[in-house]
């Protein structure tokens, strides 16, 4: 159900409007005293419709008030959802900033501290110069074992 038929169904009544078609009903059933002893009958049945569309209606307020409390609460909690992933996102930029920061290459700033990444690099270029030696070594010693 849409909204805008949830708000017709609460809007109260147009008296005007029904008092107008209950008259044009009368006028256009009953032309005579002799067609008011069926009125009885109509009455008991508009009674019994009575009945069954109030109990319709209440339960209808008890379904529509279930509906928006658990829609309120289902609210909250995507709120409170979108806080906390909000807050999370901007513990994350503040993470990767720090961290993209701490990348860049100090070479440039001229402090003298190098970074974790510069540090590595230069580790990785020491570990193939040492393993380069060590293969000349091995040459040489094997080519004097052989002598």
């Amino acid at each position: 159900m849409t909204s805008m038929q949830i708000r017709t169904l609460l809007a109260p009544a147009d008296i005007p409007k029904a008092n107008q078609n209950s008259v044009d009903f009368f006028n256009t059933h009953f032309k005579s005293l002799d067609g008011l002893n069926e009125l009885e009958l109509l009455v008991l049945d508009a009674q019994r419709c009575n009945e069954d569309l109030q109990s319709k209606l209440e339960l209808s307020r008890s379904n529509i008030t279930a509906l928006l409390a658990d829609t309120h609460v289902s609210a909250e909690s995507h709120i409170h959802t979108a806080q906390e992933l909000s807050l999370l996102r901007h513990s994350l930029t503040d993470e990767l900033s720090e961290l993209s920061q701490s990348l860049i290459s100090t070479l440039s700033e001229g402090d003298g501290k190098s970074t974790l990444l510069e540090d590595i690099e230069t580790l990785h270029r020491n570990l193939k110069e040492l393993q380069s030696v060590k293969g000349y070594v091995q040459v040489i010693e094997h080519a004097l074992i052989l002598r």
